[in-house]
């Protein structure tokens, strides 16, 4: 062993001197020697970062394979291992095994690696917003789209806001008061995802609201279906007394009757208050299962909440799982709604998150698809990718597609514009990583 060491030492110092000279390729094939050196799988079908770190017993040698890997993670890039590099860099940021400071020495280089989703179409939803206030030249501005299957095409609630955001850092209302507002609006959608109607929907609930919050209305509304019930959950601040982010519940009407108005009428706010509540609370995932309305609340610990009712009204939340991850899944932030989807004939959940990169002064909003079996264990992910460019895009919803062999992401695009994105359901499978 003291003789691999030592090997590996000296490969250690000329990898980096090879690095710092500019010679990328000698470094990462020196780099890959090493791991054939080790015994380490070249093939990434074959690459389980936890059962490596799990069966090097020498700490010298564990220190060398890490920074091995952080070499690699840099050099890489610039050669024809560059997908390898992408699927370590990866790696390393699920593994539980690596500390957070290795993490953070990473920095957001991962962003470079990132590929763009491959998707042969993409439909603009050109949705008619009001003016922000009567002397204006300036409209809300649509984004992220909460969408729904149903049988004759598909419904929508589509968020509009009065600002206009640089990199998610700063926001700038257009109102006279400077205050952040949400409107939102219920779309009708044909198969051909044309707009059939348009409704804007009213909080008209006698909930109280805290008259010194800046920033008002249900924001980023995630739409679902309860048997013929239409409900949806949505982050509020003006329902906090702290004014700080919270989740909130409420039922937006029956599918039978709900176009009847012009406007939807929301009579009930349901704010879900946890144990916490300084928390920031965004995110939550809302699905259906036994006719229960639950939320995938959090991916590490994986946390599922399910609804709580007394006289047929949502009142509070409860915790159905709670357990920590043989993974490092503390970056997933929710983004889409789970949906029943089968993987290798196994029964559970599909649904994308976004990960979030701070550089250059600003964000980075990247998403991947996240499979859970029945039994709500994360099973399998894919790499990184973003959808339009990298920047602010939020991918705020999936499902099925009147094509049988179609998803529809419903996306939103620099907090001003709304898409959406078919893609092929075994593209999808392709890129779903076990792990």
């Amino acid at each position: 062993m003291e003789r691999k060491e030592k090997y590996l030492l000296k490969l250690e110092d000329i990898i980096i001197s090879a690095r710092n000279d500019s010679f990328q390729s000698l470094a990462a094939n020196l780099i890959l020697n090493c791991f054939i050196f080790l015994d380490i799988p070249l093939n990434s079908n074959q690459w389980s970062l936890n059962k490596i770190l799990s069966s090097i017993s020498s700490s010298t040698i564990k220190r060398i394979f890490l920074r091995l890997l952080y070499e690699f993670t840099i050099v890489s890039y610039y050669t024809k291992h560059r997908s390898f590099g992408f699927y370590i860099y990866d790696s390393l940021l699920l593994s539980n095994k690596i500390s957070k400071q290795f993490k953070l020495s990473l920095g957001s280089n991962i962003r470079f690696y990132i590929n763009q989703l491959s998707t042969k179409k993409r439909i603009p939803i050109n949705v008619e917003l009001p003016f922000i206030h009567e002397n204006s030249t300036e409209k809300y501005r649509p984004m992220n789209p909460s969408m729904i299957k149903i049988d004759d095409g598909y419904l929508m609630i589509c968020r509009s806001i009065n600002y206009k955001q640089h990199r998610a850092v700063t926001f700038t209302s257009f109102d006279l008061d400077k205050k952040i507002r949400t409107r939102n609006f219920l779309l009708k959608l044909n198969k051909e995802f044309k707009i059939l109607s348009q409704q804007e929907i009213i909080d008209c609930s006698s909930l109280p609201k805290n008259k010194n919050c800046r920033v008002l209305g249900f924001e980023d509304c995630a739409l679902f279906r309860r048997n013929d019930e239409l409900w949806f959950s949505c982050t509020t601040l003006d329902t906090s007394i702290y004014g700080i982010p919270q989740i909130s519940l409420s039922f937006l009407g029956n599918l039978t009757n709900i176009f009847k108005e012009d406007k939807i009428k929301v009579t009930k706010v349901t704010p879900l208050v946890t144990s916490s509540p300084f928390r920031c609370e965004k995110n939550w995932l809302p699905f259906i299962l036994e006719n229960n309305i639950h939320f995938v609340y959090l991916c590490d610990p994986m946390t599922i909440k399910t609804v709580v009712f007394e006289n047929e009204q949502p009142i509070s939340v409860i915790d159905l799982i709670n357990r920590k991850s043989i993974f490092d899944f503390t970056s997933f932030r929710g983004s889409s709604c789970p949906i029943s989807f089968n993987l290798n004939q196994d029964k559970g959940y599909l649904f994308v998150i976004h990960h979030v990169i701070f550089a250059d002064n600003g964000r980075y909003y990247f998403h991947r698809f996240v499979w859970m079996n029945d039994a709500f264990f994360i099973k399998a992910c894919s790499l990184l990718w973003y959808i339009d460019h990298k920047g602010i895009e939020f991918c705020k919803s999936i499902c099925y597609g009147h094509n049988s062999e179609e998803l529809l992401l419903g996306v939103g695009i620099e907090d001003k514009e709304v898409w959406i994105y078919p893609i092929n359901i075994e593209q999808i499978k392709s890129m779903l990583n076990m792990l």
